[in-house]
């Protein structure tokens, strides 16, 4: 049987997950082949970086910070879709800014001992279920006007049910 690391880095290098192993100085020591499909970023072109050197957008908002934080305190820290979208979006050629893109990102500190070494992020594409949750949020949204409506409509329906009745009375000719 082959050993553990061999295939643990079978499973690693297979997984439809992103893995980011960064130092506590945030420079990505592994890059594993899904992120490499998925930004259209070779390992070779981000490994040994700085992280915010090749996304400069994770300055913003925050992101550098918090990943600072779980290297430094060892504090989990989880990006949601609904605050960040994507925080590993394709570049270059390969971009397309018309097909949405969402991550869920968590980081998690890698300890040796009680030593932190740096950290993992996990990044997991949501694109289908965040798209389902605002195709939800928009049917309920068009439920809540259909609603209002037709209690619009009840309530016009109600005043003038005394009209139609005098009408209708008047008609057969009773008072």
């Amino acid at each position: 049987m082959r050993g553990r690391a061999e295939l643990w880095e079978q499973v690693v290098e297979h997984l439809d997950a992103g893995i980011v192993l960064v130092d506590p100085a945030l420079t990505v020591t592994y890059w594993n082949p899904w992120m490499a499909r998925t930004t259209g970023l070779p390992a070779e072109a981000v490994e040994g970086r700085f992280l915010g050197e090749r996304f400069p957008h994770l300055s913003e908002g925050g992101t550098l910070d918090r990943l600072r934080s779980v290297v430094e305190q060892g504090v989990p820290a989880t990006f949601s879709h609904a605050f960040h979208r994507a925080l590993f979006r394709p570049q270059g050629p390969l971009a397309d800014d018309d097909a949405p893109r969402y991550q869920e990102v968590k980081s998690l500190p890698l300890r040796t001992g009680s030593e932190i070494e740096g950290a993992a992020l996990l990044v997991y594409d949501v694109t289908a279920l965040a798209l389902r949750e605002f195709a939800l949020s928009e049917a309920a949204r068009q439920l809540r006007v259909l609603r209002e409506e037709m209690a619009s409509m009840r309530e016009e329906m109600s005043l003038r049910a005394p009209s139609i009745d005098k009408i209708l009375a008047l008609l057969e000719g009773t008072p």
